[in-house]
């Protein structure tokens, strides 16, 4: 065999401790940076995913393990479309997250990410410091004017998400 990395040790300790406690679904995603310390370079969501691939292929018992990532509404890259399953960043608008769908060829679940902002603040903090997610001016007005409007709106898509059929 060819000689292992701290990554892929770790990966694969991981995947056998997850088995042996019934886990077995894994979603990889990545995380922020530490704060303290420093984060392994060469563990990220495609070497884990390479990983968790070829250590189940050749473990017995370890078939089952499924993987997923996360993706947003871009062009799925042929290495993400090795999941199992794909898990889409939140969105604000159902009509797009059905046009991305329509241009995706995966034959696995997809999920859609639904957001409940629980206010006009957090709603406003989730623009300013991540813009591929910011809310729409509409959706903070109307938590301005009640703080319920989070719910509404979010009831309202999980509802249009299912009735489409688009989405598991």
């Amino acid at each position: 065999g060819h000689d292992l990395g701290a990554a892929q040790i770790h990966t694969r300790r991981d995947l056998l401790t997850a088995a042996a406690y019934g886990v077995d679904e894994f979603l990889f995603v990545y995380g922020d940076r530490p704060e303290t310390g420093r984060r392994s370079d060469d563990l990220t969501v495609r070497s884990m995913l390479t990983e968790a691939r070829r250590f189940t292929e050749s473990e017995p018992g370890l078939e089952q393990l499924r993987v997923g990532v996360t993706t947003r509404l871009t062009p799925v890259p042929a290495w993400k479309r090795a999941a199992d399953f794909l898990f889409v960043q939140v969105s604000w608008s159902v009509p797009e997250l059905l046009d991305w769908r329509s241009r995706l060829s995966f034959e696995g679940p997809v999920f859609a990410g639904v957001l409940v902002p629980s206010s006009a603040t957090m709603a406003r903090k989730l623009s300013a410091d991540t813009p591929e997610l910011t809310v729409p001016d509409h959706l903070i007005a109307a938590l301005d004017a009640d703080p319920e409007a989070g719910v509404d709106f979010a009831s309202r898509m999980v509802h249009d998400i299912r009735e489409s059929g688009a989405f598991d």
